[in-house]
């Protein structure tokens, strides 16, 4: 396989960004999600400048767009809102009908102090020398009826008789209209 070109989509000095995916949409813009939050300061021992986003409270899913194969690219927009933090990184599908589904796994984060009390949650996790902790927060699936400029309807997937349920794999449509969503499952 012979490389053409390669570009950088996007970059930002003080933020780090990870799992790109990419999808056309049914009016043949190019899509691109990822996951992206602000670099912090980890400690004297860390190996990284970033914390992954199991652990950190600020990451957002973003989608930036090209409406001409990727020649020029719009800037960043959350996906599907700037409400939905914590989460991981987001994959798409586009429907038959032109739709297109982006599913993410959430976590929710708690203040340290507000934690102690509710040592009970699901998947109770603390890391110093972080001041919250953070739980499982549910999976979800997101739905754009206009190519992905907004996304109206949002679904929990019961994941049951698990807790949790990740993907970083796009739900596939089949033939007959039905819709697969394979996940794994990391629960305590």
């Amino acid at each position: 396989m012979e490389l053409i070109e390669t570009r950088q989509l996007f970059s930002e000095k003080f933020r780090y960004a990870l799992g790109p995916f990419i999808a056309v949409a049914a009016n043949g813009d190019w899509l691109v999600t990822f996951n992206m939050s602000v670099r912090r300061e980890v400690g004297p021992h860390s190996p990284r400048s970033y914390l992954h986003p199991p652990m950190d409270p600020d990451y957002c899913n973003y989608i930036i767009r090209s409406k001409d194969q990727g020649r020029t690219w719009d800037a960043p927009r959350a996906l599907p809102g700037f409400e939905w933090r914590g989460v991981e990184h987001v994959a798409l599908c586009v429907l038959g009908n032109g739709d297109i589904l982006g599913s993410h796994y959430q976590r929710v984060f708690y203040p340290l102090e507000t934690a102690e009390k509710h040592r009970d949650r699901f998947g109770w996790n603390y890391r110093p020398p972080y001041p919250w902790v953070v739980t499982h927060g549910g999976t979800y699936v997101h739905r754009s009826t206009d190519n992905g400029l907004t996304w109206d309807e949002t679904v929990e997937i019961d994941a049951s008789p698990f807790i949790s349920a990740y993907s970083p794999r796009n739900i596939v449509e089949l033939p007959d209209g039905l819709l697969i969503f394979t996940a794994g499952a990391a629960d305590p």
